[in-house]
């Protein structure tokens, strides 16, 4: 643990006196022990730098991971487990407990087996992706800040949106999840999974350590830290939020219509439903496809100019393995 690296992330993500959650996942009490969680809830950064640090030493640094909630909480949480890091099986904080959504939170994580740290070169492609996200939603959303979480990449929005907007963030993750592929950075996603306002975050200043190293494939365990923080934060808009999310936004009212539909009185009893095959959509519509590629069990499909602007081959489509379908062009001015 680098004391001073928390102290700076902590002080630089939070608001003053903002309520936070530190959590401990994996910690062992002893080597022999089960892994288990442990949290405290703070309003300090300085406070909580030291607590950490006092049960890390404890437990030897026995543990997989540190991490923090980005979300402001209650202020009454705080008296929950106040100012103090311990071991327990219930009690950490939920969606409920958040008082105010600030962050919409993306994840790059490099694709490799479960439960092991990323190459160096994985790891590179993380950053490599983080980099052309940065620079492609820059006229749009402005400067996140920017993390290493150890294994990938973490970037950080400030946003005007509700605790209860947990469906807008998921959608905004879907759509950057279908323009990621598209920036010529392969084996990377992006966690669509990101979205609940309570989600915990990898620490700054604390080490990632998935698996065990092995040092000929490069695979070690690395220390998280926060790289960049723009010296001005933007504040994105709900409407904008919106307006960036709109296509996945239809897509998943679409889904949900057709899910409320009655079931039919099919042989198998499942309701059947009429499905637009995007490819011959695409074809019967007059619409370019310069190239298609897997996309997470899916098919997407690359144009040749932008049906909407004429851009150069900067729009795409994606069909998903449940027949959704998402559409976007990479250029700011269309998004």
């Amino acid at each position: 643990m680098n004391t001073d690296e928390v102290y700076r992330a902590l002080s630089a993500i939070l608001a003053a006196e903002q309520v936070f959650e530190i959590r401990v996942l994996g910690a062992r009490r002893y080597p022999t022990a089960r892994p288990a969680s442990a949290f405290g809830f703070f309003d300090s950064a300085e406070v909580a730098t030291k607590k950490l640090e006092e049960f890390l030493k404890l437990i030897e640094h026995r543990c997989q991971g540190v991490y923090y909630t980005p979300n402001p909480l209650k202020p009454e949480i705080l008296a929950r487990r106040p100012r103090q890091i311990d071991f327990s099986d219930g009690g950490a904080a939920a969606d409920a407990d958040v008082l105010e959504r600030r962050w919409l939170l993306v994840d790059l994580d490099p694709k490799r087996l479960a439960g092991i740290s990323a190459s160096e070169e994985e790891f590179s492609r993380a950053r490599d992706l983080a980099e052309k996200l940065f620079n492609h939603l820059e006229l749009f959303f402005g400067q996140p800040v920017v993390c290493r979480s150890g294994n990938g990449m973490h970037l950080m929005y400030r946003v005007e949106a509700a605790v209860d907007d947990s469906k807008l963030i998921s959608a905004c993750l879907k759509q950057l999840a279908a323009i990621a592929p598209t920036l010529g950075v392969e084996g990377v996603d992006v966690d669509t999974s990101t979205f609940n306002a309570a989600r915990i975050w990898k620490l700054p200043g604390t080490m990632a350590r998935k698996g065990g190293e092995v040092a000929d494939q490069k695979r070690v365990h690395r220390l998280s830290e926060m790289r960049f923080k723009p010296k001005s934060m933007t504040v994105i808009p709900r409407d904008v939020l919106v307006k960036f999310a709109q296509p996945m936004l239809d897509n998943m009212a679409d889904e949900e219509a057709r899910k409320a539909l009655p079931r039919a009185n099919t042989p198998t009893g499942i309701y059947q439903k009429e499905q637009i095959v995007l490819a011959d959509w695409l074809s019967c519509h007059g619409i370019k496809v310069s190239k298609t590629k897997p996309w997470h069990g899916g098919t997407m499909y690359l144009f040749e100019s932008c049906p909407w602007k004429g851009h150069g081959k900067t729009a795409f489509a994606v069909q998903f393995p449940d027949g959704q379908i998402s559409a976007g062009c990479r250029q700011a001015s269309c998004i």
